[in-house]
């Protein structure tokens, strides 16, 4: 009986007949091509999301004359202290700091201590316009809107002109953001195509 038994456990099963669901799996690889490890429809996203993200928005950045700029300042960086790499980050960030950034915070202040220096005379200019536009107002019998929008008209365009005496545009004060966040964009993707071989002064390196 055991005998029976072992014999039937040896012999061979058929193969079970699995019912296939998605189309892209029963697709059979042409000519004798060595199947993948991954299936069918794995290997089919990872192709439609290279094929979607190439020559997209990054690569266009990636490739930009200003990122690759950035590449010849960290290569030149490189080559001329022969430090290491990570040396030879530090030092250019040292020194776009104090060549760029430096400057920037200093001429941001120079905007803000202007434009605060200009406040109690904006604060004179506020209140005898109030007075003007009151008494213009009860001559003219207008409404309490027409007397509003008509004194920050009039506010708004003398300020300006302080602005443009003074050459203190609050709005100069931002010009260290609008500077030293792409600076920090590009430094950062040349850094990435360094760090993945996709550097275009890589050749000139080796």
């Amino acid at each position: 009986m055991l005998c029976r038994l072992s014999v039937r456990w040896l012999r061979p099963r058929p193969a079970l007949q699995v019912r296939v669901l998605d189309p892209l799996l029963a697709r059979a690889p042409a000519g004798g091509a060595k199947s993948s490890a991954l299936p069918v429809w794995a290997v089919a996203s990872v192709s439609a999301v290279g094929l979607s993200g190439a020559g997209g928005w990054y690569e266009a950045l990636a490739t930009s004359a200003p990122v690759q700029g950035a590449e010849d300042v960290l290569l030149f960086a490189h080559t001329a202290s022969g430090l290491p790499w990570w040396g030879s980050i530090l030092l250019t960030t040292v020194v776009l700091r104090g060549a760029v950034t430096l400057p920037l915070a200093a001429y941001q202040h120079y905007i803000l201590a202007k434009v605060e220096n200009l406040q109690p005379e904006i604060k004179n200019i506020a209140r005898h316009l109030n007075q003007e536009v009151a008494v213009r107002a009860h001559q003219l019998g207008w409404s309490k809107r027409v007397a509003r929008l008509t004194y920050l008209k009039t506010m708004r365009r003398l300020v300006s002109e302080l602005y443009v005496r003074d050459n203190c545009h609050p709005f100069k004060a931002t010009v260290l953001v609008w500077i030293q966040l792409p600076m920090w964009i590009f430094m950062s993707v040349a850094l990435r195509n360094f760090s993945t071989g996709a550097a275009h002064s890589e050749g000139s390196y080796y």
